[in-house]
């Protein structure tokens, strides 16, 4: 029985390092072929794109306005298999030792392990996902789009039901990734809703699922890229496919630290696996040749050696995956405990402009004040000098008044008043 488990685990690991990551890489020369290019001219059309998978930090090729992607998908080990560190540009400013390199020469896709040729292909290579729902279906893209209308409906109303959703129908997202333009661009009503919506009369929706049909005569090219991947990641077959057989890699974590494996846990993972792996080799075809290989996979005897090599292999992709994860994990809890930092904040703002308000009115009160008692104390004291010159004036005038006065007629008062009159309006 241990045998067997071993021999089990074995087998279930070659299919998984050797013959899924061909299959990966046989997309990959898929998309070359269509393209007519070298995995070389391939890299370095999209280097400055695969040196930011790895680095978040923005690079001396970043140009304005653009935003370096937050999430690390790419081991720096994993752009050394890419890139040639001596091709680094002696103009280059960036310490990084990737930057402004060039693939290494004559590099081909072979040297793609599972990982990577995965992440190629889901970030640089849709057209090959295009070709397996379009041309290799012998289909037109509104014939494809009204195939996936419902779940692209879902795709921009996620909380709404619709009159195609089935009991237990679950949305494929909890937010919206179609934008209404896009949805609009795609999707033209061509018709009168269902009787049930007809009945209902209107509910405050005016896009009935049932009332549209893709745009005739629309092409990919009219698709912006984020809308592409979005339907690519959501709506096609192969892309699932491809993100399944990761996904049975990444959580074959138990079988690799043991080195063994059930029967029935066998059984599973390699219908799925061969389902999978056959499905990529119809689209590259390459199915008589991928069909041998798994075959031969059947045939294999225990060999001590190499099962304990391929269970290393195995046991660096999942740690490498899981490495990921908790770094994942730790910026998201960075993230809950700035949010949490930045509330804390938000509530003590509005105490803080109190005080502030406060004291910036108490200041303004005794400066003005002090500004006001100032010009009080100034206003004082120029009338004082004012009525000073007035009554040093006054006393050199009146003498000479009197004597003038005592030669006319009238009483003395009224002649004093008059001058006294006549002296302040003078003054003023």
């Amino acid at each position: 029985m241990q045998q067997t488990e071993r021999e089990n685990f074995l087998k279930n690991a070659i299919t998984i390092v050797d013959y899924t990551k061909e299959a990966f890489v046989c997309l990959v020369d898929r998309y070359l072929i269509d393209k007519n290019w070298t995995f070389e001219q391939f890299i370095n059309s999209n280097q400055h794109d695969i040196y930011h998978l790895c680095y978040t930090a923005r690079c001396c090729k970043c140009p304005r306005g653009y935003s370096p992607p937050k999430r690390r998908v790419l081991h720096p080990s994993q752009l050394d298999v890419l890139f040639d560190k001596l091709s680094k540009l002696p103009t280059c400013k960036h310490t990084s030792e990737f930057c402004c390199t060039n693939a290494r020469n004559g590099i081909s896709s072979t040297v793609l392990d599972l990982s990577l040729a995965r992440c190629l292909l889901t970030n640089f290579c849709l057209d090959v996902f295009w070709y397996s729902c379009l041309q290799f279906q012998n289909q037109d893209l509104d014939d494809f789009l009204n195939l996936n209308k419902h779940n692209l409906y879902h795709l921009w109303q996620p909380n709404a039901m619709c009159c195609q959703c089935s009991a237990g129908y679950s949305s494929p997202t909890a937010q919206a990734y179609i934008e209404p333009a896009e949805w609009n661009h795609m999707f033209t009503t061509t018709s009168i809703p269902c009787p049930s919506h007809r009945k209902r009369g209107h509910t405050g929706c005016t896009i009935y699922i049932c009332a549209v049909s893709a745009a005739p005569g629309i092409s990919v090219n009219q698709l912006n890229p984020s809308l592409q991947e979005v339907i690519i990641q959501h709506c096609c077959h192969l892309r699932k496919t491809v993100d399944k057989l990761v996904e049975i890699r990444n959580h074959d974590y138990g079988h690799a630290t043991e080195g063994k494996m059930s029967d029935t846990d066998y059984a599973k993972c390699q219908t799925e696996l061969q389902d999978g792996i056959m499905e990529i080799a119809k689209v590259c075809n390459r199915e008589d040749d991928f069909k041998q290989k798994l075959q031969s996979v059947q045939r294999r005897s225990l060999d001590e050696t190499l099962c304990r090599q391929y269970q290393n292999t195995l046991l660096e992709f999942v740690n490498r995956h899981k490495e990921f994860n908790d770094e994942i994990s730790e910026i998201g809890s960075r993230i809950d405990t700035l949010h949490g930092k930045m509330a804390s904040k938000t509530k003590t703002i509005p105490i803080a402009i109190a005080g502030k308000q406060q004291k910036i009115m108490d200041d303004s009160m005794r400066q003005m004040g002090t500004s006001v008692a100032e010009t009080v104390e100034k206003g004082y004291q120029e009338n004082i000098k004012m009525l000073e010159r007035f009554q040093n004036r006054l006393d050199e005038l009146v003498p000479k008044k009197l004597k003038k006065c005592s030669r006319q007629s009238g009483t003395y008062s009224t002649k004093i008043l008059f001058i006294r009159s006549e002296f302040i309006n003078c003054c003023l």
